[in-house]
């Protein structure tokens, strides 16, 4: 998927999370501009009094490995 889908992808996730998040930024090969970046990266820090909503959230995701209120997770989503 070339750059500019996978960005509009990766900003409405983001903007789905961003309630649950004191901070959130798209990283990865998106932040770098690759061309065709296979995957949406976010870095985000929860926002602790709404921790149960974001796992919420997260969990109606596949996945692959991690825990929604783990250090890290992996997750598949179906297309938007």
């Amino acid at each position: 998927m070339d750059l500019l889908k996978i960005k509009k992808i990766a900003e409405r996730v983001k903007s789905e999370l961003q309630p649950f998040c004191s901070f959130i930024e798209i990283a990865g090969s998106i932040r770098r501009e690759a061309l065709y970046p296979n995957d949406i990266e976010i870095v985000a820090v929860r926002e602790i009094k709404k921790i149960r909503e974001l796992n919420d959230k997260v969990n109606l995701w596949k996945k692959v490995k991690g825990d929604a209120l783990g250090k890290y997770t992996q997750r598949i989503r179906k297309r938007i």
